[in-house]
């Protein structure tokens, strides 16, 4: 895996909010997605910037919508109706196990092909 230096740009206050706001020191992070709690402090420090694993690795660790961080890291961006979903049902969506989320999106789907904006 390759490493490159990144400029400040915010992902870092990004992970660092959301493991403090979930009680994890990095270490405890680190070992919950077992990634050595050095590389996490280099991710909040800024010094690396964290590949799409990485990103998969500390959303769903720490309960924040991956386009979060892919928006600041210049990946993606969440688009403007995304912002406007209420809490709940994102609240719901992170709780949901990878089968629940499919089905989810299944359902949303063909709501979106049976009734158009």
């Amino acid at each position: 895996m390759s490493w490159r230096r990144h400029s400040t740009s915010g992902w870092g206050a990004i992970i660092r909010e959301a493991r403090e706001a979930k009680g994890l020191t990095q270490r405890q992070l680190g070992e919950a997605i077992e990634m050595d709690h050095g590389r996490i402090s280099r991710f909040e420090n800024e010094q690396w910037t964290p590949d799409l694993d990485d990103v998969h690795a500390l959303c769903t660790a720490l309960g924040i919508w991956p386009e979060r961080l892919l928006g600041i890291l210049g990946i993606g961006l969440i688009p403007p109706a995304a912002a406007q979903v209420p809490r709940e049902l994102t609240d719901a969506y992170l709780e949901m196990n990878n089968d629940g989320r499919k089905s989810l999106l299944q359902v949303a789907n063909s709501l979106r092909v049976t009734h158009p904006r």
